[in-house]
This record gives C-alpha cells, sequence and structure tokens, in this order.
C-alpha cells in the first residue's frame, strides 16, 4: 500500500482521468493506448515497490494492472475491428486450455493467474497491435513504439553515469532503477527489435542517424546490463540476422555496412566476456557425463553453481515429475507449483511447461512455438529482406527459453506481442489480396517506404 500512500488525492485522480482519456482517445485509435501502455509499463516496471512488491491477495500494482489492461485491450481491438477470428489465434486458445485442465486438476488457481493471464496479455497485445496496423501506416506505428520504447535506456544510463552499479556475486551490472536486470534486458532487446523494423520503414537521413545511435546504445546498454541470457540471445539473434539478409537479393549495400559493423561489436563483446566463457565451460562439463547431473535425484551435486545452478534447478523439477503419477504425467503439478516446491523458477519454459503443465503444456509450448515461427517464415517470404526482424527476434527469445522464463516475463511478452501482431497483419493482409479480397489502403507516408 506504500505506493498508493505516497500519492496525493490530486494525483490519483490526475492518474485516473489520463487513463480514462486514453481508453476515449483509443476508441477513435487504438495506437493511444498502445503507446500509452508500452510507454508506462516501461516507467512502472524501473520502480521495484510497484511491479514486486504485494498490494493485495498476494499481487502487485503491476499484475493488477496487467489484469486490468486485458479486457480493455480485447475491447479496443474489437471496436476497431479486428475480431479475433482467424486461424492465428489458435496458439493462444490452445494454450490457455491447456493451462485451465492442469489448474483444475490440481486446483493451482493462484498460479494460473500468474501463468494463465500471461497468454491472455499476449493475445490481447497481438489483437492490438493488428487493430492498430488497420488504422495506422506502418512508419506511424513503428516511430511510436520506438519513442515509447527509449525510456528504460534513458533511465539506465543516467544511473550509469550518476549512480553506482549494482554488483552481486560478483558480477556488475548497470540496471539503472529496474529490479532486475532482466526486467530492463528484455526491454532493451525491444527497442533493438523496433529499432531495426523502424529502419527499414523510414527515410530521413536525421531520423536514420537517430536510429543508428539508439541501437548502437542498445547493444552497449545489453552489455553493461550483463544479462548473460540475453547477450546469447542477441548473439543468436546476429547471426540469424547476417543469414538471412545475406540470403535475399539486394542485401549487399549500407544495410550489409551496417550489419557487419554492429555484427562485429557483438562478437568483441561476446568475445571479452568472461561470463560468457565461464558459461561455455559449463556447457562442456555437463555435455561430458549429463548422467552425473540430470540423475532426477533433487539433490545437488559437487559442481554447485553448474550454469549459475541451472542444472541443479532442472534436476529439482523433473525429480517432482517423475515421482509423480501417471495423470500428473499427462497434465502436470500446476501452474507455479514447481516453483513454490523447488523455491526458485526452472530458468526453462520447456522444464517448466513439462513438469508443471504434462505432456499437455509442453505440446501447447511447441505448437505456440512452431505455428509463430511458421507465422515469421511466411511473412519473410512475401515481404523480404525488410521483415527478418522478426524471425530473428523470435528465435532469439526461444533460444533465450532455454536459460530463462521469457514467457512468464511480462516485458518478453510485450515485445513478443509487436513482432506476432505485426507479422500476423502482414500474413493476413496477403491471404486477403490472394482470395480477390481488398486489403487495407496504407496512408500516403507509406508510399515512400523502401524494403532494405
Amino acid at each position: 500500500m506504500a505506493l498508493t500512500a505516497s500519492l496525493s488525492p490530486t494525483m490519483l485522480a490526475t492518474i485516473l482521468f489520463v487513463a480514462m482519456a486514453v481508453i476515449v482517445f483509443s476508441l477513435r485509435n487504438p495506437l493511444f493506448l498502445l503507446a500509452a501502455h508500452i510507454l508506462s509499463r516501461g516507467v512502472l516496471d524501473s520502480m521495484p515497490v510497484a511491479t514486486y512488491q504485494h498490494w493485495w491477495f498476494g499481487l502487485s500494482y503491476m499484475q493488477f494492472y496487467s489484469a486490468a489492461f486485458i479486457p480493455v485491450a480485447f475491447g479496443i481491438a474489437w471496436f476497431n475491428g479486428h475480431r479475433f477470428r482467424d486461424k492465428e489465434n489458435m496458439p493462444y486458445i490452445v494454450l490457455i486450455t491447456a493451462s485451465l485442465l492442469t489448474t483444475v486438476l490440481q486446483q493451482s488457481w493462484s498460479g494460473f493467474f500468474e501463468v494463465g493471464f500471461k497468454w491472455l496479455y499476449l493475445w490481447a497485445l497481438v489483437g492490438l497491435v493488428m487493430a492498430c496496423m488497420q488504422k495506422n501506416s506502418e512508419k506511424r506505428v513503428l516511430l511510436i513504439l520506438w519513442l515509447a520504447l527509449l525510456y528504460p535506456m534513458g533511465n539506465q544510463l543516467y544511473w550509469a553515469i550518476f549512480g553506482s552499479p549494482l554488483i552481486e556475486s560478483g558480477q556488475v551490472s548497470y540496471q539503472g532503477t529496474y529490479f532486475h536486470n532482466s526486467d530492463l534486458g528484455f526491454l532493451i532487446f525491444a527497442s533493438l527489435s523496433i529499432s531495426f523494423l523502424l529502419l527499414t520503414r523510414i527515410r530521413g537521413v536525421h531520423w536514420k542517424v537517430l536510429i543508428i545511435a539508439v541501437l548502437v546504445y542498445a547493444h552497449i546498454g545489453l552489455y553493461i546490463n550483463n544479462y548473460r541470457t540475453i547477450l546469447v540471445a542477441l548473439g543468436v539473434f546476429w547471426i540469424l540476422r547476417i543469414i538471412i539478409l545475406y540470403s535475399q537479393e539486394k542485401a549487399i549495400g549500407k544495410v550489409g555496412v551496417l550489419s557487419g559493423g554492429l555484427a562485429l561489436i557483438t562478437l568483441v563483446i561476446a568475445a571479452t566476456g568472461a561470463e560468457l566463457g565461464e558459461r561455455l565451460a559449463d556447457i562442456w562439463v555437463f555435455l561430458s557425463d549429463p548422467g552425473e547431473y540430470l540423475d532426477f535425484s533433487g539433490k545437488q551435486h559437487q559442481r554447485v553453481g553448474l550454469l549459475s545452478g541451472r542444472i541443479d534447478i532442472i534436476n529439482a523439477y523433473l525429480y517432482q515429475y517423475v515421482k509423480s503419477s501417471f495423470e500428473v504425467w499427462i497434465l502436470g503439478i500446476g501452474p507455479e507449483v514447481g516453483s513454490s516446491i523447488v523455491g526458485t523458477y526452472a530458468h526453462n519454459e520447456f522444464i517448466s511447461a513439462l513438469v508443471e503443465g504434462g505432456v499437455v503444456g509442453l505440446m501447447a509450448l511447441f505448437y505456440f512455438i512452431v505455428r509463430s515461427s511458421a507465422l515469421f517464415l511466411k511473412e519473410t517470404r512475401l515481404k523480404g529482406s525488410a521483415s527478418w526482424i522478426g524471425l530473428a527476434t523470435f528465435i532469439a527469445l526461444a533460444v533465450s527459453a532455454l536459460g530463462t522464463m521469457p514467457f512468464r516475463n511480462m516485458r518478453a511478452m510485450m515485445l513478443l506481442g509487436i513482432i506476432i501482431g505485426w507479422a500476423a497483419w502482414h500474413t493476413q493482409q496477403s491471404s486477403k489480396k490472394a482470395k480477390g479480397g481488398s486489403p487495407k489502403t496504407k496512408p500516403m507516408d507509406d508510399q515512400k517506404t523502401v524494403n532494405q
């Protein structure tokens, strides 16, 4: 209650008035709601008291904020013409249904509100992005999102200059006022992806210089933020970026020079990161004798801290699974039950899906990944080299799911909602055109777009 108590009645009334004004304006253009949400999410996440301190029924302010955003986003998207009827909605229905099945079996309703609501959030955000694309030009949507995502990097830069780094377990991290460096890391990664998309849609030299400057700082920001799993995801992103870009025709030139330069920066960062070297050494130790570490005993081993303790955590989770009944093998032990038993989250989305959701939960997660990958591949074929960003971003996040929980992190889900909504819009318009329908006519400023 500390945050509410610190606000005067006038301030609370102002916040309520602004929220209502955003909703009213969003009835005419959903971009108001999307921009306000992205900006407020970045600002409020930088206030740990809002994000992590329990407020009511064991939930934080931000959890209530997200729960309130979901029906509003669905409603605004519906009001602006998005009906959630096409087949691209199936992965979210499957994931939410799978989560409900294990929740009913294990009566773990608090876990469902933690896990199932995040898939609802992603679903609502995808629809809202598609509604924004229907009402606005691509360039306008991207520019507004790009501006809304600048705050997290500004927060980090300010405290890197005027504050001191967080030093924990010998690791140095410049994460501004964000509670955990994963929160800031996913927000910076979102800014990086949107910056690349905007760079393919904007023509002004001054704007391009600004965007490139943000891209350079995004790489620096991810490095000094020092969340190693996201640094690995950044490396995957660039490998895919180079492969996809140079496989396209007419991909050499200014974009190639920019790509090569930023790829070199990434490689230098990865090569000089001692922590990443330790990760590679740990992987080698594990692969040399995996049976020594994954014996399903639930016990810690001599090499404590292997992959920052992730192997022991996975071992503990799998122990909860293999010792259970057949029905648990099929439907799992329940959302968030594993973290309450083991004492921490799984640090691996696939292990978490198997243990907490059973075979059904794991298959639902794979279904989402396969369908989303197919969506991005289709968009890449339709739009050419300008559409590699969404595909590379999604695969990088999927790879990061081996070492962290992007599908339960609201900032990562926010990025997923943007890029999936973007790709779904393009494929939907292409399908309408192929069937002889009338896809949305783009405003004039998109006529000048150059696919680089």
